[in-house]
């Protein structure tokens, strides 16, 4: 089974690229596992999507657990508090996965 941790942050106008840039050096740095990271085409604008996989429920929380748990974080966490205004978080369970090509 795959879980997907999906989360949605509204960004603080004009530090689109700042998020970007740190958010995406936080998950390389912290993370090492399958995800994707968005910027917002349309709709909600300034809006960055960061996508975690997970192998089960417990993983993700274990995963989350030592996150909080390192110094690292904390500093990371003041940075990006500054530019970003709320978050959504959903929890997904990954049934079908395609390619693109026809079987």
């Amino acid at each position: 089974m795959t879980i997907v941790d999906r989360r949605e942050f509204q960004v603080v106008r004009g530090h689109a690229e700042e998020a970007l840039a740190i958010g995406i050096t936080e998950y390389q740095r912290a993370f090492r596992r399958r995800g994707r990271v968005y910027l917002s085409e349309t709709g909600t604008v300034g809006q960055i999507v960061i996508e975690w996989e997970f192998a089960s429920l417990a993983e993700c929380e274990e995963t989350w657990d030592a996150w909080r748990n390192d110094p690292d974080s904390a500093a990371f966490l003041k940075r990006w508090n500054a530019i970003t205004e709320g978050s959504t978080r959903e929890l997904l369970t990954l049934v079908e996965s395609f390619d693109g090509v026809a079987p």
